[in-house]
């Protein structure tokens, strides 16, 4: 090799030594790295260019690693957080948190002219409107159809919303059907064992008739009147739903309701006293224990028949 070549390749050699140790960043990443690194055992150093440059690579993706890598939830669980308000004791005075101000965007209650009258099925179709009703006869009538081409017998005619209407007001005078017994109110077919949605139908009607009821009643106290009671309400849904009139309906009386002696016995002696019971209006009403030995054919329910007080008059008013 001749002179001119070794001083090109030494000053070569100086030249990158000094940008090697001219950069402050490389020489910094270059002793982090050595701290976290394991220490290597002694060996031939290698050239500058290839132990230093790796290195540096090296050491600056596990930097940014270290700060891009987000804490474990364990971790931040672990920490509970400082509150700056300090611990209440028993001499701190217990107040209540300010409670907020209910601002709705219109006025509360019933949405509707409270100045104007409404019959009971007004308020009632609010809950079941006019489309609502068309699409309860559509899909019925549809139901009727497919029964029929699956085999069913019966004669069906589509039914119209006025049938309709006249449905629900059957169904809702069912609720003002006074039965002779009370244990005919419960039945064994329960609305739990239909379908689901008879269940839900039966619901919405129910709920639809107490919403009609409160709005009556809103209505009522706005312009200063005294509202219906819930049954006599009722009633009269039903009666518009249906068609009638409560004053065009006659009503007649069963003639079966007529007293007789609770116990038939053939000793003279024993008639006064024999087989007498409590009489129900007198325990029910008057708040009273008097016996007696007569009742009512039909209701089966012992009723006093004296001079002084006539109960069986009273009870079938």
């Amino acid at each position: 090799m001749s002179d001119e070549e070794t001083l090109e390749s030494s000053s070569s050699d100086n030249e990158s030594g000094q940008d090697d140790f001219e950069d402050p960043d490389f020489v910094a990443e270059n002793v982090s790295d050595d701290d976290d690194d394991e220490q290597p055992g002694p060996s031939t150093a290698p050239t500058p260019t290839t132990s230093r440059r790796r290195p540096s690579q090296r050491g600056r993706g596990r930097k940014d690693q270290a700060k891009t890598r987000s804490r474990s939830p364990a971790q931040s669980a672990a920490q509970p957080e400082q509150s700056s308000e300090p611990w209440k004791t028993e001499t701190d005075p217990d107040t209540a948190p300010q409670a907020s101000r209910f601002m709705p965007r219109r006025p509360p209650g019933a949405q509707v002219d409270l100045h104007s009258g409404h019959t009971p099925k007004d308020l009632f179709l609010l809950y079941f409107a006019a489309d609502t009703m068309r699409t309860i006869c559509r899909n019925t009538n549809k139901q009727a159809a497919r029964n029929q081409q699956k085999g069913s017998k019966y004669q069906w005619t589509d039914v119209d919303v006025e049938e309709l209407h006249r449905f629900l007001g059957l169904l809702i005078y069912t609720s003002l059907v006074t039965l002779p017994s009370i244990q005919d109110y419960w039945k064994q077919s329960h609305i739990l064992t239909a379908r689901w949605y008879r269940t839900l139908f039966l619901h919405f009607l129910d709920m639809g008739t107490t919403n009609a009821y409160i709005l009556h009643c809103d209505i009522s106290a706005t312009q200063q009147v005294t509202p219906m009671t819930h049954k006599n309400f009722v009633a009269e849904l039903v009666a518009q739903l249906c068609g009638v009139t409560q004053t065009g309906v006659p009503l007649q009386k069963s003639t079966s309701h007529v007293s007789v002696a609770i116990a038939n016995v053939a000793e003279a002696k024993d008639k006064a006293t024999a087989g007498r019971r409590v009489c129900q209006r007198c325990k029910q009403v008057d708040k009273k224990r008097f016996v007696t030995p007569w009742k009512c054919k039909a209701c089966d329910v012992a009723l006093c028949v004296i001079v002084d007080r006539n109960c069986f008059e009273e009870w079938h008013k």
